[in-house]
Order: C-alpha cells, then structure tokens, then sequence
C-alpha cells in the first residue's frame, strides 16, 4: 500500500488572491472563517471574518451555509488546511485554506510547516487497509509527540505530550484489534512494507519533515501544528466511520474520532496559555 495515494491536495488561496475574491465578491456570498483562539482573533483579524476555533467546527458546522464558498484561514495556514479537510469532507461544496495565514495577510512568510492532504481513501480499498493505515498514523504522531516532549522544559506540556503518547499507543491497540478480527492477522506493519522506510502521520506528512521543521520552534507554535495532526485524525476516523457498513466498527471509529477530538481540545486550551 502506498500511503500518499490515500490523500489528495487541500485546495488553497494565496493571502494575494484572498484580497482578490474578498474585493471581487459581495460579501453575502461568501464566508470568511477565522479557525484561530478567541484571543488571537479579537487581537487582529481580517475584516468581515467570523470566528470559530479549530476544535469547535465539528460542532458548529449548522452554523455555516455549506452551499457558499468558504475561505479559512488561521496563523500560519496550518491549522486553516486541517479545518478545511474537515468541512470538505461533511458536504461543503467549495473550502480554501489560505496559504500563509495571518502571516501571509501581513507580508511575512511562514516558517515551512509541513502540509498534508485530505484523506480520500481509494476506490477498492477495504476497511482492512484503512485500518492499516490509520495505524500507520498512529504510530507516526506518537513517535512525533515523544520526539518533541522528550526535548521541552515546559512540564506542562511535557506532561500532556507523554498522554498522547499513550493514548496514541492505545489508539494502535485498538486498530490491531480491528484488523485481526478483519483479517485473523497480526502483520499490519506488512502492508507498507520495511518499517526502516518513510514513516508518515495524519494528512500524508513525513514525520521526518515534521521533526525537522520543529528544531528549535516555540511551544506554540509546535501546538498549533499538534493541533492539525489531531483534527486530521478526527477526520480521519470520522470519513471511516461514516462510511463503515459494519455498525460495530464504526462505533469503535467514532468513539476514536470522538477521543482525537479531545486531545485537540486539550491542546487547545493549553495553546491559549502559551500565547
């Protein structure tokens, strides 16, 4: 299995053509959504914008009008490309994240976050392989979050990263159960072939990209990031979940989708401490 065929890219806005549509467009049909924190918001945000962070849109998403056009967008484009994966995938008909953020509207550039995709599992591919592959994931944000918490001071999210780390592990145990009742198999690593190989996360990212990209960043700005490794899970879990003919498993993906919801929130709202 090749993990990358199992996403495909966000569409996107530059911060340019943001300006563009919002000058070319009257306002009533459109939506321009803010996914930051309140606080970020209510500090600067593009006029015309409205607010719903990141971990509420799954909850909010009645509020929006999924026949308009909608362009998010949060700091860095990071959190925006993970909000977006998510409405496409609940029937919206037209999302873009905005590259760059708040710091692409600036004039400043991002830091080169590591971006996914939005998960598109492949026509033919059965439960068994979307199993594998969110297991696969799994063990890509684990290695991430104990990487990272191993190399931070602040023992406050020190604390929170090794609890991922175990509910990310436990989050494996769950999915092997899945696919050895699937299969009558334990070789779920045999499906992408020698582990010594590209190991990926959530959205298709290549963990090696990531740990790079995370030397020497501040705690929030790796939050921020952790934040869309989480929402893509939960909309992982959700797309298989949604799509699962078989009641029982798609309960066990929805109770998943519902615990990455909660690691998000949790990020969150320490996110808002280390502002």
């Amino acid at each position: 299995m090749d993990i990358l065929d199992n996403f495909k890219p966000i569409p996107h806005m530059t911060a340019e053509q943001t300006r563009e549509y919002i000058k070319n467009n009257a306002r009533e049909s459109y939506t321009l959504l803010d996914c930051r924190g309140p606080d970020e918001y209510e500090n600067e945000h593009i006029p015309g914008a409205i607010l719903i962070p990141l971990h509420e849109i799954p909850g909010r998403m009645s509020e929006l009008d999924r026949a308009k056009p909608h362009i998010v967008y949060c700091r860095s484009g990071s959190r925006s490309e993970a909000a977006t994966s998510i409405m496409l995938g609940n029937d919206f008909k037209e999302v873009y994240n905005m590259e760059g953020g708040m710091l692409a509207w600036n004039g400043c550039k991002a830091t080169g976050v590591p971006m996914g995709g939005m998960f598109c599992c492949p026509p033919g591919a059965g439960l068994e392989e979307v199993t594998a592959l969110a297991w696969a994931m799994e063990e890509g944000a684990r290695i991430l979050y104990h990487t990272v918490a191993e190399n931070l001071d602040d023992k406050e999210c020190k604390d929170l990263y090794f609890d991922l780390v175990e509910s990310e592990d436990d989050h494996k145990k769950v999915l092997l159960g899945v696919y050895r009742e699937i299969t009558g198999k334990d070789d779920i690593e045999g499906l992408f072939g020698d582990k010594s190989e590209v190991v990926y996360m959530e959205g298709g990212i290549k963990l090696k990209e990531a740990l790079e990209w995370a030397e020497g960043k501040e705690s929030f700005e790796i939050m921020e990031y952790l934040m869309t490794l989480e929402s893509n899970s939960y909309d992982l879990y959700s797309k298989i979940a949604r799509h699962c003919e078989d009641e029982s498993k798609a309960r066990i993906f929805s109770k998943l989708a519902d615990e990455e919801l909660d690691h998000l929130i949790r990020l969150s709202e320490i996110a808002c401490k280390k502002r």
